[in-house]
């Protein structure tokens, strides 16, 4: 049962990188220089694990350090009761974390096995 762990948490870590792809800076809002971004990766399980290994694996950069976090009301405007009151990093994908989300390595792999399959077929009924 071993592997099946690995291949779960392996899997969340893809997750997680995926979600991080997926954020879109809308809007930098002054003043205090605000990073407005779409669709950031919120209550994902195993996040903070799961940032340090592609952190580690070099699949992500640190961009900004301490951008200030919050939350939109219902009415779209910014909760400054509750909001904006802690800071997090801003990560960003480096080439790496590309090429492990669109699975650079398999297609390498797979045509490489298909190049020898068509060798090895050549030879045979030549």
């Amino acid at each position: 049962m071993m592997w099946w762990t690995a291949f779960k948490r392996e899997r969340s870590i893809r997750r997680v990188l995926i979600a991080l792809a997926r954020q879109r800076v809308v809007v930098v809002a002054q003043p205090g220089n605000i990073w407005i971004i779409e669709n950031a990766p919120t209550g994902l399980p195993n996040q903070a694990e799961a940032i340090a290994t592609c952190r580690m694996r070099g699949w992500i950069d640190v961009l900004e350090d301490a951008v200030p976090k919050g939350e939109w009301n219902a009415q779209g405007m910014p909760d400054l009761q509750r909001s904006f009151k802690r800071t997090e990093p801003l990560f960003r994908l480096t080439d790496s974390g590309w090429a492990v989300i669109n699975r650079v390595q398999t297609w390498l792999i797979a045509t490489f096995v298909v190049s020898v399959i068509a060798v090895v077929a050549t030879l045979v009924y030549r």
